[in-house]
């Protein structure tokens, strides 16, 4: 199960463009050329009143050959492009500015940065990534480390690098504390995707015990129990999770039951399908509950439960027959018998109605019904039975004869 994520940078873009924009101002005008200055100052005035455009529009008259000029504007365009919601040309603007080599160390740090947040909230991951890694190399401290590393844990992740996604995101988390869901979210997937199912499953864990009411992590879990091949533990993890009020589907259900059975509780299985509500006890779920009390050995119940699924599909007037039979209810078998109708199984149902009759001690019958199954299906067990009653009822018949002294 994948864990599908998107994420949103307007908020940290706007918080660092404005610091550029407003941190520009008085630090970096001295080193501008006097005509370069006045302009920029008059953009400064606009953009203190969000007026964007006639921010933008002022800088775009300039026109200067002077290498930090042009990038110190072009840094400053990008920030405002991006006011106005034209990031692409944004991104141009940035660009231009990072490649010019005429900027400060910090100042192309800080387009940088603003130019891989606009990368990765719009979609070019790898860009983002490859700016993201060089700017972790020279952070200033360990709260702008663990950012930087959480972002490019973030463009890894969607573009499916799954390794460099770990990596990443291990680096932010061993600088954070406490851990984030939304950090967890993104190790958990990349884990999911390289089938590491133990150490999901202990990411699993952090994020149950950040959110317990959170359903995906624990169906996550009791998957990953699956695929590790733990019945045991795939079974607790969804009784736990019922246990914390997590509200599990039918299908969930159902699979509780079948662990239940596969742990040799068949008793438990059949009070599992018997709880689901009774728009899902179908012919088949009915079927299975009783299967389970049978092998419980609860006879009553397995009778009372196949007796529902045969009435839901005749089908199933067999299996009742059978275990009918098997509890010595003859006459109740024997009515269940004549409501079978496969074609397939005349000659067993006749096989069936000689056994429940000479149960009863009813040898005639026993032994037309025993005669029928032969004529329908010749087989060893039908001809020795037809025998063994034949004989069954000569000897009745002598001991039933007065004798003469």
């Amino acid at each position: 199960m994948m864990c599908h994520r998107t994420f949103s940078l307007s908020n940290a873009i706007r918080g660092m463009c404005l610091a550029v924009v407003l941190f520009s101002a008085p630090s970096f005008a001295a080193q501008l050329s006097q005509g370069t200055v006045l302009k920029v100052q008059k953009a400064f005035a606009f953009q203190e009143k969000e007026a964007w455009r006639d921010a933008i529009a002022v800088l775009r008259e300039i026109e200067t050959k002077k290498a930090y000029d042009r990038a110190y504007v072009d840094r400053m365009l990008g920030v405002l492009y991006w006011q106005t919601n034209d990031v692409n040309t944004a991104m141009r603007f940035l660009e231009k500015a990072v490649k010019s080599d005429a900027l400060s160390d910090d100042q192309v740090r800080s387009a940088q940065r603003m130019l891989a947040d606009l990368y990765l909230s719009n979609g070019n991951y790898k860009s983002a990534a490859t700016l993201y890694s060089q700017l972790v190399k020279t952070a200033k401290d360990k709260t702008e480390s663990a950012e930087l590393w959480l972002r490019l844990a973030q463009a890894n992740y969607q573009r499916k690098a799954w390794k460099s996604t770990l990596t990443a995101i291990n680096k932010h988390l061993a600088l954070t504390s406490p851990d984030t869901v939304s950090a967890l979210s993104i190790k958990l997937g990349a884990e999911l995707q390289l089938s590491r199912w133990k150490r999901a499953n202990n990411t699993l864990e952090h994020l149950i015990a950040l959110e317990p009411n959170k359903k995906v992590w624990w169906i996550q879990r009791a998957g990953n129990y699956q695929r590790l091949e733990q019945p045991e533990n795939m079974l607790s993890t969804l009784l736990l999770a019922q246990r914390e009020g997590i509200e599990l589907t039918t299908s969930e259900q159902r699979t509780i039951a079948q662990l239940y059975a596969q742990k040799g509780v068949p008793e438990k299985a059949a009070l599992v399908l018997d709880s689901l509500p009774a728009s899902e006890q179908d012919a088949v779920t009915l079927s299975q509950s009783a299967s389970y009390w049978q092998h419980a050995k609860e006879w009553e119940n397995a009778i009372s439960v196949w007796k529902k699924a045969a009435k839901a599909d005749n089908t199933y007037r067999w299996q009742l027959a059978q275990l009918q039979l098997q509890q010595g209810l003859y006459v109740e078998a024997l009515s269940s018998l004549n409501k079978v109708t496969s074609p397939e199984k005349k000659a067993s149902v006749e096989m069936l109605r000689a056994t429940a009759y000479d149960k009863l001690e009813q040898a005639d019958n026993a032994l037309l019904h025993a005669k029928r199954a032969y004529d329908l299906l010749p087989s060893s067990k039908s001809e020795s039975w037809v025998n063994y009653l034949t004989q069954k009822r000569k000897m009745a018949k002598v001991s039933a004869t007065p004798q003469v002294h």
